[in-house]
């Protein structure tokens, strides 16, 4: 939880303040360089969440690719997608943390972090399954969501 919740948002931070302090050209070959690494490391990420049978890994490869997306927001040079940056990188503070307190509380229930033992929750600890429920759908950015906001500002600067 202090991985999600602190020590990735100092990481950001950090980011932010290098990134004023060297000013990228954004047609140098390092900047190209490090958008082509960012991208190859968001879908190998992706790749990673989907092949997982481990519940704590799952949170922790979909923070490295919220991190992804801040990364491309901070790399945007513009005010939007910096505000992007920190607007994920609060709300990933927030979901990634409860979902990492949601693994934690299961594997104290069944001992187990494993998708294929950890089937059923419903019909155990429903209210446990509805905070769950809510904390994936803004992990992935649904509608009511941080996240959301946070990518529709990183992703329009593209755009």
């Amino acid at each position: 939880m202090l991985l999600a919740g602190v020590v990735l948002k100092l990481g950001g931070y950090g980011l932010l303040r290098f990134i004023i302090v060297i000013q990228i050209r954004l047609r140098s070959v390092f900047f190209v360089l490090l958008l082509v690494v960012n991208l190859a490391g968001g879908v190998y990420a992706g790749l990673a969440c989907v092949r997982q049978v481990d519940l704590k890994c799952l949170v922790a490869y979909s923070s490295v690719a919220h991190m992804r997306l801040v990364l491309l927001g901070v790399l945007s040079n513009t005010v939007l997608g910096v505000v992007g940056a920190i607007i994920i990188m609060i709300g990933h503070g927030l979901c990634s943390s409860g979902l990492f307190r949601y693994v934690n509380a299961i594997y104290k229930m069944r001992h187990s972090r494993l998708l294929v033992i950890n089937k059923g929750g419903l019909l155990v600890c429903p209210s446990l399954v509805l905070m769950c429920f809510l904390l994936r759908s803004s992990n992935i950015a649904a509608p009511p969501s941080l996240n959301l906001f946070g990518e529709i500002l990183v992703f329009g600067v593209g755009g």
